[in-house]
Order: structure tokens, then sequence, then C-alpha cells
């Protein structure tokens, strides 16, 4: 099992984990449910989930976090992403899909947000890109089961920097 140190991306990605804004939103989608990523499920093993990506599922030693299942060739519109999978008592309780590369996409964040939006309906604002200091747009989805929350921080204009990322998890009522 490779022992991964933590370099500036994986820890933007840890980050991205960590700070993704979990307040309930009350606008629910109607008529159909969302329960999980690619077909996970809340609350399955870690078994369950490497029978699930046999061929793509890492386990990682993350320093001073333990084991992590991911899987670090995950491709969106021909970009890099990372998707962590993060466990609470053995079970399942978010799945993070995080860019990986070091370009500025822009134009592959809105591919991507436009993508969920043609696949989940409109979503709630939880952070507007034109607000400043920074140029971070927030959105999620929230359905009866999971909670879909797409983000993308940039800065330092035309050829800066970006954390761009998605995190499916458990609504409220579903949490284990």
């Amino acid at each position: 099992m490779p022992l991964l140190k933590l370099g500036h991306r994986t820890s933007a990605i840890l980050l991205f984990a960590c700070v993704t804004v979990s307040a309930q939103s009350v606008d629910v989608q109607k008529g159909r449910d969302v329960f999980g990523w690619r077909g996970t499920r809340w609350g399955m093993s870690p078994q369950e989930l490497q029978d699930l990506f046999p061929r793509e599922i890492e386990v990682t030693k993350i320093e001073g976090f333990g084991n992590a299942l991911e899987i670090r060739a995950h491709q969106l519109f021909g970009e890099p992403f990372h998707v962590v999978f993060n466990w609470d008592k053995g079970r399942l309780i978010k799945v993070v899909v995080a860019y990986s590369g070091e370009a500025y996409i822009l134009e592959t964040a809105q591919k991507i947000l436009s993508s969920l939006e043609y696949k989940y309906g409109s979503p709630t604002v939880l952070a507007d890109p034109t607000m400043p200091p920074y140029n971070h747009q927030q959105v999620r989805w929230t359905y009866p089961s999971t909670m879909i929350t797409f983000s993308h921080l940039r800065w330092g204009g035309d050829e800066g920097s970006s954390l761009l990322g998605i995190s499916y998890e458990p609504n409220e009522a579903e949490k284990l």
C-alpha cells in the first residue's frame, strides 16, 4: 500500500472535502432520488465499494489520516480528477470528486456545471461567483437521500489557480 505525503494538490483535495458547506438546503428536488455517486449507496462497506470498482479503487495510506479508498485516475471532460471516499464506522458517508490537475480550468468547470444542471435540474445557489473577495461558485442539488454540491473557487485572474470539486453526501434524514 503506497504512502502518500501531503503535497499542495492533495492538501487542496482534503481541504475541499473538509470545507464543502454541509448546511441543509430547504429546496428538495421533486419526483426522483439520487442514492450516491456512480452506483455507490450510503452505508456501503469498503469491501462493497472495492467490488463495485475492482479495477479503479486504490487503497492508500494518507499520512495523518490512515487508510483511504480512492480513484486517482478519474477523467471528466478530459481533465484529471481524484475521487475520495469518506467513511464513518466502516460505512460510506461522502464521495468527493476533486480536480487534481495544475491548470486553470474555467471552461471545464462551466462544462461540468452545465452537465450537472442537465442531469439534476436547477440547483440552489450557495455562493455567487461575482461576490468579492473570491470568485467562488457553489451550488447544491438536494434529493431525499443525497445532497450534491458543486464548488469552484478561483483566484489569480485568467492565469490563476482554482479548486474544483463535486461532493455527494447523504441528506440529513439519511445520515447513518
